[in-house]
């Protein structure tokens, strides 16, 4: 049969459901077109390791084939919103979709609740490594014991504060 590779194991019905799927590329459309159900293939994919890598070459093939055509539209017609779409997702380094921003509840600001300059962070950091690189080597308790909300306190949290007391 046509594109599904003869290294796998497959029946005639899976064959079909994946020549199907690289031509409609959705699960349900290859069903009605392959003459079984979309149930029929979820089972296929339990049951069969063979079937779940070709099903999984099948949608890049599909994928591919959606690309293609999207490309050959926008080129042919001059569609410069599908042009945009597709430059998005082949440069999107360019086009600035790989940025993430962040923000607080509600959309709002977040708030900083302790303002410490990247150096001091910085310090406290290294001060905390080196603390637990010396409990670790006594075999003490660990130092980051966070309370049952899940919020160490700015003061820093109790396993600290007994690092500290054990220090002085």
């Amino acid at each position: 049969m046509g594109n599904i590779p003869d290294d796998y194991n497959l029946s005639i019905r899976q064959r079909k459901f994946l020549e199907a799927l690289t031509m409609v590329g959705t699960i349900s459309g290859a069903a009605r077109a392959s003459g079984t159900t979309d149930r029929q293939h979820y089972r296929w994919i339990k049951d069969s390791e063979d079937y779940q890598q070709a099903f999984r070459e099948a949608r890049v093939r599909a994928a591919d084939e959606i690309l293609e055509t999207c490309r050959e539209v926008g080129i042919r017609d001059q569609n410069v919103s599908m042009l945009i779409h597709l430059s998005r997702g082949y440069f999107p380094e360019m086009f600035g979709t790989n940025r993430h921003e962040f923000s607080g509840p509600s959309g709002g600001p977040i708030e900083m609740t302790n303002k410490k300059t990247t150096d001091q962070l910085l310090e406290r950091l290294r001060d905390l490594q080196q603390r637990f690189t010396t409990t670790a080597s006594l075999g003490d308790t660990p130092i980051c014991e966070l309370p049952d909300n899940g919020v160490a306190d700015s003061e820093g949290s109790e396993g600290e504060q007994r690092i500290e007391a054990m220090d002085t």
